[in-house]
C-alpha cells in the first residue's frame, strides 16, 4: 500500500483493506515501568501483556543520564 500506486484511487472508492487489526499484533518492544518513567510496574506490564495474548514484549526503561525521563541508576 506505500509504492504509490492505486492507493488514493482505492482511498477515494472506499477499498482499502484491512492490512493489520488489533489481534494480528504479537507484542510490543517499547513498554516502559515505573523503574524509569512507566504507569505500571512490572507485575503489572506482564499482566496486561498476558490478557492481551502477547506472544513477548521488550521493557525498556531509562538510565539516569536521561534528563527527560525518570531514569533508573545503577
Amino acid at each position: 500500500m506505500r509504492e504509490n500506486r492505486v492507493e488514493i484511487e482505492a482511498a477515494r472508492n472506499d477499498k482499502i483493506p484491512e492490512l493489520i487489526g488489533y489481534d494480528d499484533i504479537k507484542g510490543d518492544l517499547q513498554v516502559h515501568t515505573t523503574w524509569s518513567d512507566g504507569k505500571n510496574n512490572i507485575g503489572e506490564m506482564v499482566y496486561e501483556a498476558q490478557k492481551l495474548r502477547y506472544h513477548y514484549m521488550a521493557i525498556n526503561d531509562h538510565l539516569g543520564t536521561l534528563r527527560t525521563a525518570e531514569g533508573m541508576n545503577e
